[in-house]
């Protein structure tokens, strides 16, 4: 017994230095690499001048999710250390990447949906998106857009991964309730209790920054960071070429009266779309009069999910007096919001508003159930 221990606690030491050292290679990406140090985002290349477009694709990004101009070209000087050149982009990321990315996560919360909707404006702190509640926003408002056929991805854009639907569990009444009042009719119940449907999905976000990155959150577990990855490993993304940001292939969603298909071997039975989103737009200048209680509504909710976001970086917990006002404020609005979507007769701006309430009241209720507060 006592030899069999000696063995394992090697065997343990060995696999533990083994993963050290692999985390502590750059993680590699065609031809270029990253790594986080204490300055911030480090790219590292075999030439400068590739270094340099990978820069100003992060530095797009960057004025186009903050609204403004880089005026900081003479702080970019391509190095060599250590035998490799490299080049500190740091400034040139949104606040919120130079702040979060990397950082450890203590608390279950926001996921690729909710990750991908901030950096486009749609919402104000990330947090947890249901599944239909981003697809409302990428395919039923005037706020984002299908990319065309052929059309060219720029810094910013959301790359959307489809794959195969599995049900496991039960179903989330959440996206139910809310597919059946705005879209009656819409939601197809699935024929399978559990398994593969015979349906697609969507499976994950990220957001598209040049042909070697992406930036993201995988989930929402606690172990997953605000992290660049990249592009060629982004989860789920096919790795057959004809497949990948193919906008001529629409997903078979399970809705109305579409027919599943059992097919698994398809060649692209994992593919991905691209979006692109108009940051910025989501602005409630228009509001019904009677709908205006919805504002001071979103706000109250909203300051809420800061809360909730700055708990995810710590280990402090939430105060009993405090779980308790978030319970019932959000059960609260959330009837209140669908409700007034059942009711009908709304204007563009005020059914944003109000599909806005309602998801983020219900988030509120999902991330307390992630992190076991709530059943």
């Amino acid at each position: 017994m006592s030899t069999f221990l000696i063995v394992s606690t090697k065997i343990r030491t060995i696999l533990a230095f083994l993963l050290f050292l692999l985390l502590s290679i750059p993680q590699v990406a065609l031809g270029l690499s990253y790594q986080f140090e204490k300055e911030g985002l480090i790219l590292l290349g075999s030439s400068c001048s590739e270094l340099l477009k990978a820069k100003d694709s992060l530095c797009s990004w960057r004025d186009k999710v903050e609204g403004r101009k880089s005026s900081s070209e003479g702080l970019f000087q391509c190095e060599k250390k250590r035998g490799k050149l490299q080049l500190n982009v740091n400034s040139c990321l949104p606040i919120f990447v130079k702040q979060y990315q990397n950082k450890k996560i203590y608390k279950h919360g926001p996921n690729c949906w909710g990750t991908a909707l901030y950096l486009q404006n749609i919402i104000k702190i990330p947090r947890f998106i249901f599944s239909k509640e981003v697809r409302y926003w990428l395919e039923e408002t005037p706020l984002c857009r299908r990319l065309e056929v052929g059309e060219k991805k720029k810094a910013g854009d959301i790359i959307n991964v489809f794959g195969k639907e599995y049900i496991f569990q039960k179903e989330d009444n959440v996206d139910k309730d809310f597919w059946q009042v705005l879209f009656p009719g819409r939601y197809q119940s699935a024929t399978v209790k559990k398994g593969y449907t015979g349906f697609q999905h969507l499976l994950h976000s990220e957001i598209y920054l040049n042909e070697h990155f992406s930036f993201g959150k995988m989930s929402p577990n606690k172990e997953d960071r605000f992290t660049f990855s990249p592009l060629n490993e982004v989860y789920g993304r096919s790795r057959d070429k004809d497949c990948q940001e193919s906008q001529s292939i629409i997903p078979n969603y399970r809705e109305y009266d579409e027919i599943p298909r059992t097919e698994y071997g398809s060649k692209c039975s994992y593919f991905t779309e691209v979006y692109r989103c108009d940051q910025g737009q989501l602005k409630f200048h228009a509001i019904a009069k009677e709908n205006e209680e919805f504002l001071s509504l979103n706000k109250s909710l909203d300051t809420i999910h800061k809360k909730l976001f700055q708990l995810i970086f710590s280990r402090k917990q939430i105060s009993s007096s405090d779980l308790r006002h978030y319970v019932s404020f959000s059960n609260k609005v959330s009837m209140k919001a669908l409700k007034k979507l059942q009711n009908g007769n709304l204007s563009k701006e005020d059914e944003m508003l109000i599909v806005l309430v309602y998801f983020s009241a219900n988030s509120i209720l999902k991330t307390l159930n992630f992190q076991e507060l709530i059943d």
